[in-house]
């Protein structure tokens, strides 16, 4: 080839040559590329205090969300527009899946929507165009292979997963700070409306948060925690003062209780007048055609006297406790802010508590048997008035016994409750609670696990006085004693 004809094609293919770069633009493409990149993810969460902080608008952070939070607020930029880059939703399929969903009715429909991100999900679920499994065998591999338990009995080690079949997941929380260390690119990680501060389902999440902060830090990841989160925050043990319950924290929870009551009580009252006006109309011979209806009608009304009636004495119980406390309080330390109830009270209190609730369950069973008897008398002596009146008169008290009986055992559940929340305050009130509200409100337990688990109404009284309890009049010839109701129970 001439010289003209490599001149001609090389004119003729400049333009495909590739430029030539400087090393000194090589560096700057090069950092510029990586400033470009992510290497910080912000976990975005639903606790009040800090989810609204997340760095929404930065495009040099990542967003991953949870759940339903897609529907709220908070989680746009200020230009009000959604913002994720990836999603978490580990729950099972019954769960995410149902239409009754009180968060969001259309969650599933949303999650069956094609999205911008990926879901991470417990399995890529078919029915999820953007569903990618959670990397389980994996994460466990990495961060539980090294974990050993020891048998008791022989002595002999095995390995973690070959016993428990997988790692410390206590919260979708969890699932995320995993996936993200899994992933082993990321400088920095955000947590945000991720607190674990409140009782109920965050009593146990709160610790698997901390086993994967803390799994965080050993690998040398950044950490930023919103200074109101208690996560990472405790007392000092052996230096500061501990197990102990503060007055705030009880005058806090009395004031709390004190709101809750009135209206509580006022329904209850209600629902016992309702009661006495249906037995009256059946001492009424006006009224002796209907006396099979108004049968029914009493023992329905008994029920819902019953039934409303459970919370207040509950709440009743509690408030007890607390105002036993804070004259416990006043008596020792002479001052009722500075004072304190140590551990050793409260634990016991829990046990005094325990039995009293067994005692009151063992009267309740008494009269359960008593009611079924007459039941059974009932239904044999029909053509019998003398008998069928002896009779009716018999479940009238017995009813009354059974209200007296079931106030009895509700006041001490509601002592037995608000002392086991006090206990789990006293340990963790600086590491789980972030204001009043996080302790101040008490989950009423299932009372009627057993039949005869119902509860006793509450005379309303003036608010200025002195709230207990007090039984429905008397009609068994007690005199209101209780030993001698339950002797004749």
């Amino acid at each position: 080839m001439t010289e003209t004809e490599n001149s001609s094609t090389s004119e003729n293919r400049g333009n495909l040559d590739a430029p030539t770069l400087k090393w000194e633009d090589t560096i700057s493409a090069l950092r510029k590329t990586r400033l470009t990149v992510p290497k910080t993810v912000a976990l975005c969460g639903f606790a009040l205090s800090s989810r609204h902080l997340a760095p929404y608008d930065k495009r040099s952070v990542e967003i991953w969300g949870c759940n339903e939070a897609y529907n709220a607020d908070y989680m746009k930029t200020k230009g009000g527009l959604f913002r994720a880059d990836r999603w978490f939703q580990m729950h099972t399929e019954e769960d995410w899946g149902r239409n009754n969903n009180p968060n969001d009715l259309r969650h599933p429909e949303w999650l069956g929507l094609e999205h911008n991100f990926p879901i991470v999900m417990q399995d890529k679920f078919a029915v999820v165009p953007n569903a990618e499994s959670f990397p389980l065998k994996e994460a466990d591999e990495m961060f539980f292979s090294n974990v050993w338990t020891v048998d008791l009995r022989t002595g002999k080690r095995r390995k973690w997963l070959d016993i428990y079949k997988h790692g410390y997941y206590t919260s979708t929380f969890a699932w995320m700070l995993a996936y993200a260390l899994w992933q082993r690119k990321w400088e920095m990680v955000e947590v945000w409306g991720f607190n674990m501060g409140t009782q109920s389902e965050y009593m146990y999440q709160k610790p698997g948060a901390e086993f994967w902060v803390g799994q965080a830090m050993a690998l040398g990841v950044g950490l930023a925690i919103a200074d109101n989160s208690p996560l990472l925050k405790g007392k000092l043990y052996g230096y500061e003062i501990a197990n102990v319950l503060l007055p705030s924290h009880l005058l806090a929870r009395k004031e709390e209780i004190q709101k809750e009551l009135l209206p509580l009580k006022d329904k209850a009252m209600q629902q016992h007048g309702a009661r006495q006006m249906i037995e009256h109309l059946q001492t009424k011979p006006e009224f002796v055609t209907q006396a099979v209806e108004l049968q029914k009608q009493v023992e329905i009304q008994h029920q819902a006297e019953l039934a409303s009636t459970a919370t207040v004495n509950f709440y009743l119980g509690a408030n007890h406790l607390i105002e036993m406390y804070l004259l416990n309080v006043h008596t020792r330390h002479g001052d009722g802010k500075t004072g304190f109830i140590d551990r050793l009270t409260l634990e016991v209190q829990k046990v005094k508590y325990l039995d009293e609730v067994e005692e009151a369950r063992t009267y309740m069973d008494a009269v359960a048997g008593a009611k079924m008897e007459v039941y059974r008398n009932l239904e044999l002596y029909t053509q019998d008035p003398e008998a069928i009146a002896s009779w009716k008169n018999r479940l009238r008290a017995l009813r009354n016994k059974e209200i007296y009986w079931t106030g009895i055992l509700s006041l001490a559940m509601g002592r037995l409750s608000q002392v086991q929340q006090f206990i789990f305050v006293s340990e963790n009130r600086n590491a789980n609670m972030i204001d009043e509200r996080d302790y101040s409100t008490v989950i009423v337990p299932d009372l009627y696990a057993r039949d005869s688990d119902v509860l006793k109404l509450g005379e309303k009284k003036n608010d200025t006085q002195k709230t207990e309890p007090i039984a429905t009049p008397d009609v068994s010839g007690t005199g209101g004693n209780p030993s001698k109701s339950s002797q004749s129970a």
